[in-house]
């Protein structure tokens, strides 16, 4: 995300009125629920569509090319506490176990650093950047990413500098950096499908000190249309990539002018959105509370931005994907005590679910390793408890999204359903669900679809700030062979006859719900 986040949340806050600072946040709950409902799925139909890489996840530019990125607490130089990092190493085993177990997925390269990165490709390249960059990606380095990414079953999204030092004395884009990476990727056969103009182009006057206006880029992805073109690349082009803030949106309206005189160049609409601000902003809308979890309100809050990027797109591209090109739960890295816990989980499969239903293609987490947000911690490469969420998620939840109702309307209950992910163990026609209990006080007792016998898998911790997840009693943990857990077999599973199907849930938890028999119409 963003380095120069104090600054852009000071420069938004004077746009709006009643804008709010610090620990000031919404209400962290709508209201009371019931303490009993009833989740209904139709399964005639299918309510959305996502990629099969809906899950993905990034390694920063930073880490790749070994730059600043977001420092330990109580490390790091600056106002936002970053500090040098070791090149990203690709070859170790464990990291390639836990990403592999997410595939197929989309692996984004790219944050604020992408646009200050140049790229030298001759083995006798100089590695000192050029004036107005800071990092040089060599060979051997965009070499590592694609020999993980190909060995892994992964498909790389590229975010391309757009940034001062690949712009021409007019300030517009010169491809010419761009056109090396990508006939060089092309040669060799590398698995980059979605080329990215830029990272958060709304924000360049704050990130980069260079204005950046809505006519400039959209002449830009002009220009970054034709390079593929002519190229005769296969990948698509994606851009738009505005950063949304909590409370604030965009802040510069950005988004609907680059797409009414561009859309048409783009395949991919890109948006950024965190819903708080972790203790390294020093400036916050909605500040990370460490030990806690995210209100009711905060967590519904995403839908305001999409509604707005995904109008943008209907009436200014129209035929584009909407992809959430990176998320996490909180800006500047992450907030410890609440990036790394339990409380990240709960707000991560909430905002799976929420944008499955919208027919978001791709959600791209911020990271798979590094900082607080990443779904693995770099240091030890044990699982943060999101990545056994994402675990779960990628073994059951499958492409079509199926409507899934509470009632009567629960503000804390969340559920979302889609047609089960095949598998040897999994008849045609199942279903899937996930129930999110965001209710810090109360349990729930839900009465589960009559879809057929129901196999539960529970997700639960001492807390929402536990460090430990545990699935149906038992810690979630790496083996000391160093393997990931065995995958649930529905099999072994007991079943809830649809006689007896009522589930309680506690506080702050989670459960999903395989309906194998449910014989859905739209699964078939």
């Amino acid at each position: 995300m963003i380095r120069i986040v104090a600054l852009a949340l000071s420069a938004f806050i004077g746009l709006f009125t009643g804008a709010w600072l610090g620990g000031a946040r919404t209400a962290r709950q709508a209201g009371p629920s019931p303490d009993r409902v009833q989740v209904t799925v139709d399964a005639t139909r299918r309510l959305a569509d996502v990629d099969e890489r809906f899950l993905s996840f990034a390694v920063d530019t930073a880490e790749v090319v070994g730059g600043d990125f977001w420092a330990p607490p109580g490390a790091g130089h600056g106002l936002l506490k970053t500090g040098a990092v070791d090149a990203y190493d690709f070859a170790r085993p464990a990291i390639r176990r836990l990403a592999g177990a997410l595939a197929p997925a989309y692996l984004r390269i790219g944050g604020t650093d992408a646009d200050r990165t140049v790229y030298r490709l001759e083995d006798d390249a100089p590695l000192a950047p050029p004036a107005g960059a800071r990092w040089v990606l060599g060979r051997r380095r965009w070499d590592a990413v694609n020999e993980f990414a190909g060995a892994l079953g992964l498909r790389i999204m590229f975010t391309l500098n757009a940034g001062p030092s690949a712009r021409g004395p007019e300030g517009a884009w010169d491809p010419a950096g761009a056109r090396a990476l990508i006939a060089y990727s092309q040669r060799r056969g590398y698995p980059v499908d979605v080329w990215e103009l830029g990272n958060e182009a709304n924000l360049f006057p704050l990130a980069h000190r260079s204005w950046l206006s809505a006519d400039r880029y959209a002449d830009d992805l002009g220009r970054a249309r034709a390079l593929l073109d002519e190229l005769h690349a296969p990948a698509l082009l994606a851009g738009g990539g505005s950063a949304f803030f909590p409370g604030l949106g965009e802040g510069r309206a950005f988004t609907d002018a680059v797409l009414g005189r561009a859309g048409r160049f783009l395949d991919v609409v890109t948006w950024h959105y965190y819903p708080q601000q972790s203790r390294r902003c020093p400036i916050a809308t909605r500040r990370a509370l460490p030990g806690e979890s995210l209100g009711a309100d905060d967590l519904d809050e995403v839908d305001r931005w999409a509604d707005e990027v995904e109008h943008a797109a209907r009436t200014r591209a129209p035929g584009t994907a909407v992809w959430l090109g990176e998320t996490g739960s909180a800006q500047c890295g992450g907030e410890p005590g609440f990036s790394n816990t339990f409380a990240d989980t709960l707000w991560w499969l909430d905002e799976l679910g929420r944008l499955a239903r919208r027919g978001e293609k791709v959600v791209v987490r911020q990271t798979l390793s590094g900082s607080d947000y990443g779904l693995v911690d770099d240091r030890t490469l044990e699982p943060n408890p999101s990545y056994w969420a994402s675990w779960l998620w990628r073994d059951l939840m499958g492409t079509r999204v199926l409507d899934a109702a509470v009632g009567p309307a629960s503000a804390s209950l969340r559920a979302y359903a889609h047609c089960l992910r095949p598998g040897p163990d999994r008849p045609a026609g199942g279903a899937a669900l996930v129930l999110v209990n965001v209710d810090p006080g109360a349990g729930v007792e839900v009465d589960l679809p009559a879809l057929g016998a129901a196999r539960v898998l529970r997700l639960e911790a001492d807390g929402p700030g536990a460090r430990t997840t545990r699935l149906d009693g038992a810690p979630l943990q790496i083996q000391p062979d160093g393997q990931l857990p065995a995958r649930p077999r529905l099999d072994d599973l007991g079943a809830m006859t649809a006689a007896e199907a009522t589930l309680k849930m506690a506080p702050l938890s989670i459960a999903f719900v395989v309906l194998p028999y449910a014989g859905a119409a739209a699964c078939l």
